[in-house]
């Protein structure tokens, strides 16, 4: 009889690992049902009418300056994240921010990368 940590570790169980992982009746099959089901995020979340963003014209730029405004408040800054998780994927965005700061960087335009550095920082807080 294998262990959990063992079992982990051997790859003989990832697969079956994996099949209980997305098929356990625990995690969600879907989006929608991640978004309802697990926690209250995007339109559902109780702050939804103060940070929600519009979907229309949603643009990087919009997302940031929006972001960027709630950097001194890190409770105003997650609730920012968890209303707009279904708009603006978490993964997309710390793509783009680092994107943008490696462009910068290869303009040696310092300040800028310094700003886009500390905006990624609190961002992964």
């Amino acid at each position: 009889r294998w262990s959990p940590a063992e079992a982990a570790s051997d790859p003989r169980f990832h697969g079956s690992l994996l099949y209980w992982a997305r098929h356990a009746t625990a995690a969600p099959r879907s989006s929608q049902e991640r978004l309802t089901g697990v926690f209250p995020r995007g339109p559902l979340h109780p702050l939804a009418a103060q940070y929600r963003l519009p979907e229309e014209g949603l643009t990087y730029e919009r997302i940031l300056s929006g972001f960027t405004a709630l950097s001194d408040d890190l409770e105003a800054m997650k609730a920012y994240l968890d209303v707009n998780i279904d708009l603006v994927p978490s993964k997309l965005f710390l793509r783009a921010l680092t994107a943008d700061k490696l462009a910068a960087q290869s303009r040696n335009d310092l300040e800028l990368m310094d700003q886009l550095k500390e905006t990624r920082r609190r961002y992964i807080l």
